[in-house]
């Protein structure tokens, strides 16, 4: 990534740390500004069990003087940060203070010192998406500062064309896709999916591996669940399932809850519209990604829906 932005000869790079940040090898830049938007529990067998402990190497990429800004984090995250960032004279931007955010009928209107933009329409739904914004909004107005030429018009423009696939993407009607891939993020889709309608009852399809972050089915709600790929992680899912689906090279067979090994065959073309399922797909990136191009190429998608993704 550093070589391509090299050649390109780009006048700002946004660089997204792999994990945690202290030993991260992209912690070798020198930053304009380092922004954290979120703390929560993710790969803590290297960064630490507690939130303190990984929000102390997250902190680990913020250096002498420059500038930080926060998204909304819970406490103990923040403190660590902000200890740090104390420890290294670096001033901090905190969401409710020196960033402030509201959201309105003609979009979200976005607050920091230095200024304010407001009718800003974001193209990805959820409420979280307006706390990144704030973050977004946070780190162009310290670039500013720096001498940075950038326009409100241009950055409320930028707000709302920023787009990035397996963000709550909607493939096409009726099926979503996300990259959920721990506990905050997994509630951050809940909390968007419990305000959308309900046709019917939901189909998960799930690629998370053996992680534990699941947090479905409120109380009452029966779910379905797919692994787009490995059946060993429908395992951890604590959910009320009427039907567990599991991929069969996308001729996806179907166990009972009980994880019984009778499987029969899993009609694609048309079990969701004999259930009443609306389609979620979730898990890290690769397997949001490799569940859109199994739907193209097997042509559910024209089938279910008349168009292709």
């Amino acid at each position: 990534a550093f070589l391509a932005f090299a050649r390109r000869q780009v006048n700002v790079a946004v660089i997204e740390v792999g994990m945690g940040g202290r030993l991260d090898a992209t912690n070798i830049v020198r930053p304009q500004v380092c922004a954290v938007t979120h703390v929560g529990y993710d790969h803590q067998e290297h960064l630490g069990d507690t939130l303190a402990a990984i929000a102390g190497e997250k902190a680990g990429i913020i250096k002498a003087g420059t500038p930080v800004v926060l998204g909304p984090m819970a406490e103990e995250a923040r403190t660590a940060i902000l200890q740090r960032a104390k420890q290294m004279n670096a001033p901090v931007w905190k969401p409710g203070a020196e960033l402030r955010r509201e959201h309105r009928r003609d979009g979200w209107a976005l607050v920091s010192p230095d200024g304010s933009v407001s009718g800003v329409r974001l193209a990805m739904p959820g409420d979280h998406q307006g706390a990144n914004a704030t973050v977004a909004l946070g780190v162009l107005h310290q670039l500013r500062r720096q001498g940075f030429l950038i326009s409100d018009e241009a950055i409320k423009t930028g707000l709302q064309r920023a787009f990035m696939p397996g963000r709550i993407e909607t493939l096409c009607t009726g099926l979503v896709a996300d990259g959920s891939h721990n506990q905050a993020s997994v509630e951050m889709l809940a909390r968007w999916l419990s305000k959308q309608p309900r046709p019917g009852n939901r189909i998960l399809v799930w690629g998370m591996g053996t992680k534990d972050s699941m947090v479905w089915p409120r109380e009452g709600e029966q779910w379905g669940a797919v692994s787009a790929d490995y059946p060993h992680t429908l395992a951890p899912l604590p959910m009320n399932a009427t039907k567990w689906y599991t991929d069969d090279t996308f001729g996806l067979r179907t166990a009972d809850a009980a994880g019984k090994n009778a499987f029969e065959t899993f009609d694609g073309e048309n079990q969701a519209s004999k259930d009443g399922g609306r389609p979620d797909v979730t898990g890290p990136e690769t397997a949001t990604g490799a569940f859109k191009t199994k739907l193209s190429a097997s042509g559910l998608i024209y089938k279910h829906y008349g168009r292709e993704i």
